[in-house]
């Protein structure tokens, strides 16, 4: 065997058995010294001056290196493939037994990290479950929860998860008492810099914050904690009838950088935007792939839901791109499935006052003055316009104690002392939330939804659980299922629209879905958005049952090339899956199998 010098690798367990040998090499998890390559007998050689290239240059080089007619090459491109995209340890770690579950997990979990970034100085984590029914067959998603900066592990166990809500034996669930609807004078003199509703953009839907939980409440994930047998210490575990690993693969990804167990081995690396963030998504995707190629086969659809209808077109994009230049490994996109999505900043702002007239949060008297002085505009409001600007404060007077991410369930943000701003950041709320509830010794008896979210902070903060989860020590100091501030993530994308707009054009599928009383990301704005794509409607909007009963009302769109599916889920919030765990489960089966809703 031969020595050239390349970047460094670690290849853990493997075997490699190049088909011109009779010897086969064991590498029994050795460190591969600094620039050090063996040579595997392929009839390669890569020279070190490619250190500097880019990684699509790199690959190209590697690729004029073989003839691709043979078998025996393609083989060996594969294994330098392997070996060329591990450019810092990726780990990789079966998890059997996890603390509060009893006995082993009834189905195959796997956790590790992989590095991706220009100097490979970002770890992004993930959580890998295989579907329960043929893996080897059903989708593989990739699941992207929003925020930005809410952990996978939240659509793991939340979005994902078990029925966790509990009411107490007189049917309460919570507080708040409701303020009437104030036309406050002194409030309008407060607030003549900032939109009336404080909407600015940083403060937007990111409701997608409290839904990274959410994803796991979604019911994606097969576990969901047992709010109702929390005893104060360690919560526990329990095992979710609607998950969607019933019917697919499902990867997990604390992403961007800087959420969940994801970190960065230098402070440069957490500075990440919407479009720098898909892409590093994307090389997780394509390294996590080259590392299980298994799975390279199999139907791969993108996933996610509040921002990830941001960065989730972008990664889409980035691999379609990857597929026109014969990129590798190649990746068998199909499609992918939004819920509640923020898509465009505008188109969402201003489907919020139409959608709460709708649903009665507001008056028809107060919905028409706000409609004429503002000219159907809510987003880019003149503060000079004062009939205007004292609309939208009695409006968010109206709304200032609704919980805009599930409009049914009381409010539960813990303020001190308590806001008069509509807070439409659902991170700051949890975080809120959270800051009182880890004060106390129990949950109080009377829950909130958020209430449960808790118990995931006082979980994955355990060091049992850290070690069970294979994390590194020392890398992260305090797990946050979502922070309520990113200050080193750039939003540089506002619509995402155009994007969908190119999708029209390709094969790929697209399920759209809407928890109808979402109040941060309106149904009435996603419809919107879906018909200026201008793909003619297929199947009228009709009922869509589960179990005999409406579930829901869907329609559905297609031309020569693109099939989008819209679907409503009756009763459900932002994410839909968190409410409505059998009709979710229902709805995304049927989609994947292309049967109709």
């Amino acid at each position: 065997m031969r020595r050239v010098k390349v970047p460094t690798w670690h290849i853990g367990y493997m075997t490699y058995m190049p088909l011109n040998f009779k010897q086969v090499y064991y590498w029994d998890s050795i460190q591969i010294p600094f620039k050090t390559f063996f040579f595997l007998g392929c009839g390669a050689f890569w020279e070190p001056a490619m250190a500097t290239a880019t990684p699509s240059q790199e690959e190209q080089s590697l690729k004029i290196l073989f003839n691709s007619r043979s078998s025996m090459s393609r083989m060996c491109f594969s294994i330098l493939l392997l070996l060329f995209f591990t450019g810092v340890a990726t780990s990789q770690s079966i998890v059997e037994t996890l603390p509060g579950f009893p006995g082993k997990l009834p189905f195959k979990l796997e956790t590790g990290y992989i590095s991706v970034g220009d100097v490979d100085d970002v770890q992004l984590f993930y959580y890998f479950i295989e579907s329960e029914r043929n893996p080897r067959l059903d989708p593989l998603v990739l699941w992207l929860t929003g925020g930005p900066g809410c952990s996978g592990f939240s659509a793991l166990v939340y979005e994902i998860g078990g029925d966790w809500l509990n009411l107490d034996s007189h049917g309460r669930i919570a507080l708040a008492k409701l303020q009437p609807c104030l036309n406050s004078k002194k409030i309008l003199k407060k607030q003549t810099q900032t939109h009336p509703l404080g909407w600015p953009k940083s403060q937007l839907l990111y409701s997608q914050v409290t839904m990274a939980l959410t994803y796991l409440y979604i019911l994606v994930g097969p576990l969901a904690f047992d709010v109702e047998g929390y005893d104060g210490i360690l919560p526990t575990l329990k095992l979710n009838p609607y998950s969607w690993t019933k019917v697919a693969s499902i990867i997990f990804i604390d992403a961007p950088v800087g959420t969940g167990f994801s970190y960065a081995e230098t402070s440069y690396g957490y500075n990440v935007s919407d479009t720098s963030s898909a892409a590093q998504t994307y090389q997780f995707l394509r390294k996590w792939l080259t590392f299980h190629p298994n799975f390279a086969g199999n139907p791969l659809y993108i996933g996610g839901d509040s921002y990830s209808g941001i960065v989730a077109p972008i990664l889409i994009k980035d691999i379609l791109h990857g597929l026109e230049v014969g990129l590798q490994p190649k990746i068998e996109l199909q499609g992918y499935l939004l819920g509640n999505p923020l898509t465009d900043y505008l188109i969402d702002d201003n489907s919020r006052i139409p959608y709460a007239h709708r649903v009665s949060l507001i008056s028809d008297g107060l919905y028409k003055a706000a409609k004429e002085t503002c000219n159907g505009d809510y987003g880019n409001v003149d503060i000079n316009n004062t009939l205007c600007v004292e609309a939208l404060q009695t409006i968010k007077m109206c709304l200032l104690q609704i919980n805009i991410a599930m409009i049914l369930e009381p409010q539960c943000a813990f303020a001190s002392p308590q806001t008069t701003e509509l807070q439409w950041d659902l991170r700051v709320q949890e975080n809120t939330t959270m800051n009182y509830l880890l004060s106390l010794s129990r949950i109080p008896e009377l829950r909130c939804r958020s209430f449960s979210y808790v118990l995931s902070y006082k979980w994955l903060n355990d060091i049992n659980v850290q070690n069970a989860l294979h994390v590194q020590p020392g890398t992260v100091k305090t797990w946050r299922r979502c922070p309520k501030s990113f200050p080193s993530y750039t939003e540089n994308v506002d619509s995402t629209v155009a994007y969908h707009k190119n999708f029209t054009r390709t094969g790929l599928r697209a399920l759209i879905y809407s928890g109808d009383h979402d109040l941060s990301t309106p149904y009435i704005g996603t419809l919107e958005w879906i018909k200026s794509l201008d793909v003619p409607v297929f199947d009228k909007w009709r009922p869509w049952y589960v179990d005999g009963q409406i579930a829901g009302y869907t329609t559905k769109f297609m031309n020569d090339h693109y099939r989008l599916t819209y679907a409503t889920l009756k009763g459900a919030g932002l994410t839909a899956p968190e409410y409505k765990h059998k009709e979710s489960l229902a709805l995304v089966d049927r989609w994947f199998a292309y049967y109709p809703i």
